[in-house]
């Protein structure tokens, strides 16, 4: 997150109100969340992004952010409370 958690997390949501439908940003938001120890944020933007699915095939994805990608993460974070 370019070594600026909250500059970063600030960037992610502009880009998110001018791209909304691109889960990766969402999905960055929050590995950036969980850097920073806020796992209540964290957890809410993986289940958003699940909700969201993966993102339409314009926009160039990691893959899964919306389905596997986001369902390991949050079921990392279960594992490790």
């Amino acid at each position: 997150m370019l070594g600026e958690g909250d500059h970063a997390q600030k960037l992610l949501r502009k880009l998110q109100g001018q791209f909304p439908t691109f889960t990766d940003l969402f999905y960055m938001e929050a590995q950036g969340a969980m850097s920073q120890g806020d796992s209540a944020s964290a957890k809410r933007l993986l289940e958003l992004c699940m909700k969201m699915g993966d993102p339409p095939s314009i926009y160039p994805s990691w893959g899964g952010t919306g389905s596997w990608r986001a369902k390991q993460l949050l079921d990392q974070m279960a594992a490790d409370s």
